[in-house]
């Protein structure tokens, strides 16, 4: 049977890895502890003079730079930011929707296990040359070759018929992917995939120009000098790079299938969240990626033509907990200690809500949550569960957020639980708690359109950080994302909510808005999630 629609699903063992390279780039999403400016970005003469142009902006990238300029290497947000404006997806989260890309639509077929991909033909490389079909299914046949050669992302494709556990191509089969006509191919799946979970784990899907690159052996192909000066399909166009690592700077491509940029001349620099306020202040950057605190966000809204606005987007923040040495009863027991709105007034400075699961709350589908300390209800439940009030719960959080960890600790204790904080690198806690050495650790994610989204998180396969054997997270949510009965969908919502509220396979905490600053240039469309759309920033006049 054929069904056309926007829903898919995907059962992966990359998006751990995808939600650890998501956070450790963007942070742990906790309010940054800076409450003074500090030096300047220290961008280079190049920039600066760029940005002395009306129509030239300066994108500062917080604290890593992108590791390659090859799409399919990429490991991080920054990467995965940069290849955005060189490369086109075949669809990407906006804040609250599906946005379709290269990709004009997507029929699902055989109940998820055959996608036919119908490509938008407005979309061409930066040399004129249309992209068609032809580039994607050269481009997956090329880089799931074993000749090719081992990358990190390369698990992202393990998901293909005739691919092995790492994504290449095994012994004696044949790729699920076949040239339909000149803007349509199809994919066969080894497990049925939603879309809505594909846009979270395809951001190495990217095709590459089969017409400047087939005559390159395989083995070379990553290695080229091609990509010191990549030829893209996506809204920026490469221009230089001055400063290695550093400093990226693109035109604008007036061509761009989805609109026309309002700006010519993009320069993405790497500034750290502490030097961000004042190159904020001496014009050095037009918008950063780093979250900065309540107290800068004051401090700067109105100096200098520059002012803060609140993004559509939300970030929730959780305790990923440790499931096979908490049960479900233990861990909700642990989650009525915590006081949720004691967090959302200290550390979200009030503009924030306690959270109980990852669904949106502006969806139709949301159920009101009411989050209550019951101390004794909870020391009642661990009693029955035979608790070990003898051990410490081991709290990992990242440095600068101690004050976090300092009142969950506290909830913890009011019951007799004892909990050590262990503080320490973002991405050493994450480390430590997928390895067991943390108990529970602070983590955050942001908010997307689809109700169950990170859904992966929570499986025995990929569920690296709360450590679980249970497979009903998973499948209730393969059952939202294939449900075509709205009234039945918003049923297997509530029902996801009750589950994430009672079993508590990770303890949510709360979920703030996301603010940012903008210099006087920009006056709106920066996307404030993980993945911008350059086309749709708006300047001042």
């Amino acid at each position: 049977m054929k069904k056309r629609t926007k829903l898919c699903r995907i059962v992966s063992m990359v998006l751990a890895a995808t939600m650890t390279f998501m956070l450790a780039a963007c942070g742990s999403g906790e309010t940054s502890g800076d409450s003074t400016l500090s030096s300047a970005a220290g961008t280079s003469a190049e920039t600066a003079a760029s940005a002395a142009n009306g129509k030239s902006l300066v994108y500062a990238l917080n604290k890593t730079s992108w590791n390659t300029l090859v799409p399919w290497y990429a490991t991080t947000t920054n990467s995965w930011m940069i290849q955005r404006c060189l490369y086109e997806p075949l669809i990407q989260a906006g804040e609250t929707e599906l946005v379709y890309c290269a990709a004009e639509s997507i029929d699902v077929q055989e109940d998820g296990s055959y996608w036919e991909v119908h490509l938008n033909p407005g979309v061409t490389w930066h040399d004129g040359t249309p992209s068609t079909a032809e580039d994607w299914v050269w481009t997956l046949e090329t880089i799931t070759n074993p000749e090719f050669g081992t990358f990190t992302e390369s698990v992202q494709f393990s998901n293909i018929q005739g691919t092995n556990e790492l994504g290449f191509l095994a012994e004696g089969e044949t790729l699920g992917v076949e040239l339909i006509d000149d803007y349509t191919f199809s994919i066969r799946w080894k497990t049925p995939i939603s879309v809505e979970a594909f846009v979270d784990l395809s951001n190495t899907w990217r095709a590459a120009p089969k017409h400047l690159l087939e005559n390159i052996a395989v083995a070379d192909l990553g290695t080229d000098e091609f990509w010191t000066h990549p030829v893209g399909n996506g809204p920026c166009i490469f221009e230089s790079e001055p400063v290695t690592g550093q400093e990226i700077r693109f035109s604008a491509n007036k061509d761009y299938y989805l609109g026309t940029p309002q700006w010519d001349y993009v320069t993405y620099v790497v500034v750290d969240s502490t030097n961000a306020a004042n190159a904020y202040l001496n014009g050095e950057i037009d918008f950063c990626t780093a979250t900065l605190s309540t107290e800068i966000l004051e401090e700067l809204d109105g100096q200098n033509g520059l002012h803060v606005e609140r993004g559509n987007s939300r970030t929730i923040s959780m305790l990923s907990i440790n499931n096979s040495k908490f049960n479900a009863r233990v861990r909700y027991a642990l989650s009525l200690l915590i006081d949720k709105q004691a967090l959302v007034d200290a550390i979200a400075g009030g503009d924030g809500e306690p959270q109980g699961d990852n669904v949106l709350i502006y969806l139709d589908s949301y159920i009101p949550y009411e989050h209550v300390v019951d101390v004794e209800t909870a020391k009642q439940i661990l009693e029955e569960e035979n608790f070990d009030f003898t051990q410490s719960i081991k709290l990992g959080v990242a440095n600068g957020n101690e004050n976090t960890g300092m009142i969950i600790q506290q909830g913890f204790q009011s019951a007799g639980v004892q909990c050590e904080i262990i503080s320490g690198e973002f991405t050493s806690i994450l480390t430590m708690q997928a390895d067991g050495d943390t108990d529970c650790s602070l983590q955050s994610w942001y908010e997307k359109f689809d109700p169950v989204s990170q859904y992966t998180n929570f499986g025995p396969e990929t569920g690296a950080y709360i450590h679980t054997t249970e497979t009903k997270y998973i499948e209730l949510a393969d059952k939202i994302h294939f449900c075509t009965d709205e009234a039945e969908k918003t049923e297997l919502i509530h029902e996801w909510q009750e589950l994430l509220r009672t079993e508590c396979p990770m303890i949510f905490l709360y979920s703030k808005p996301v603010y940012f600053v903008m210099s006087s240039k920009l006056v709106g469309g920066i996307q404030s999630g993980v993945m911008d759309m350059p086309w749709l920033w708006e300047l001042a006049e």
